[in-house]
């Protein structure tokens, strides 16, 4: 299967991409570079649209697990980045996942 995970760069997308290894093809999306040659990289947000649905492209499912929190933030940042990001966000990835054709989707979140 063909797997796209976001927040792939975070402490749950690290942990569920070692859990993946070698049992799906990957491909991760966040802002921040993974490490490793596990999977396919894209650089980028979730709030662009265009970014998703090129990411979105050929996958079979969704491991949506991007989360809008950095420790340096004042608390209206914060609630900003965090609703964007937790919210809007994960309307855009559903959506996006839904044009390609993705059929499983998965959404994981602290929230």
């Amino acid at each position: 299967m063909k797997v796209l995970i976001t927040g792939a760069a975070g402490k749950v997308g690290r942990m569920v991409r070692r859990a993946l290894i070698g049992h799906h093809a990957m491909r991760f999306l966040d802002v921040v570079p993974v490490d490793g040659t596990e999977g396919e990289m894209v650089v980028g947000s979730i709030l662009d649209r265009e970014t998703l649905a090129a990411a979105m492209q050929g996958m079979d499912a969704v491991i949506h697990l991007a989360y809008g929190a950095r420790n340096d933030m004042t608390l209206e940042a914060y609630e900003d980045l965090s609703f964007r990001v937790n919210a809007q966000g994960t309307f855009l990835v559903a959506q996006a996942a839904a044009a390609a054709g993705v059929r499983r989707f998965v959404y994981a979140s602290t929230l």
